[in-house]
């Protein structure tokens, strides 16, 4: 994109909104967000909307701090606008708020559903509050323990998916399969315009890493916010995470983490 400015030709950057929390370790949330929009779309403006202040790592409970509303209404107010929206942790209290920021908006909006620390600790957000949440967005992208937390069904991941979209007609849905019991291969499974898309490939053999769920779901982000068709957007996404997951290394709570670390 182009806009004349003084007889010059002056390039339009895209905008990619992240509304998330803070999470000191940098594992994930807006620090993972930006991390993975510079590596993927270095090109994209990416400004940040604090959600909530974390306290997680060292093995410990996670602790959360919401922000008020009407801080959040505020930030938004003042942004550029978006090409894309990435939403990660929610808490419950501010759904209505994004819910009020998201109105009217037809730009793709990605919900990485996030309702607990990986170390454990809920992060103040609840299933019910965020299937609210995802029946306004464009993407939601929960991994298998969440999609059984959002249906209230202890199933495999056809039938999660299948309850997904029958409670949430009308938006697309990424099922991630890392959590599932194949221990040599990962499916994803991608329902989008009434049609199942299924990527699988070989497991990687390194332990759990951290932010992986974040830094999918900004990648997606920041592919929409160029224009991209959205299976085309998951399909690039899950590449460069796979390329990205076997240089993880030790973070500061002892985790393994995607590059760069704190």
């Amino acid at each position: 994109m182009t806009s004349e400015r003084k007889g010059a030709r002056v390039r339009s950057r895209p905008t990619l909104w992240c509304f998330g929390g803070m999470d000191p370790s940098g594992g994930a949330g807006l620090l993972r967000d930006g991390w993975t929009a510079r590596a993927t779309a270095p090109e994209l403006d990416v400004t940040m909307v604090l959600s909530a202040f974390t306290w997680q790592g060292q093995g410990g409970t996670a602790r959360v701090q919401p922000v008020s509303g009407e801080r959040l209404l505020l930030c938004s107010a003042v942004l550029p606008a978006p090409a894309a929206i990435k939403l990660g942790l929610i808490p419950s209290v501010l759904v209505d708020d994004v819910r009020r920021v998201l109105s009217g908006r037809t730009v793709p909006i990605v919900l990485d559903p996030v309702l607990e620390a990986s170390d454990g600790g809920g992060l103040g957000a609840q299933p019910d509050t965020l299937v609210r949440l995802a029946a306004a967005v464009t993407l939601l992208t929960p991994n298998l323990t969440e999609a059984q937390r959002l249906t209230g069904i202890d199933g495999a991941a056809p039938e999660l998916l299948a309850a997904l979209v029958t409670m949430l007609p009308g938006i697309s849905i990424l099922l991630k399969g890392g959590h599932d019991a194949d221990a040599a291969r990962v499916t994803d499974r991608l329902w989008h315009h009434g049609k199942e898309h299924v990527f699988i490939r070989a497991r990687a053999a390194q332990d759990d890493v951290r932010g992986t769920g974040c830094a999918l779901a900004t990648a997606i982000a920041c592919k929409l916010a160029y224009g991209h068709d959205l299976v085309q957007a998951v399909d690039h996404a899950i590449a460069w995470l796979d390329q990205t997951r076997v240089l993880a290394r030790p973070g500061p709570d002892g985790r393994l983490h995607l590059p760069p670390t704190v």
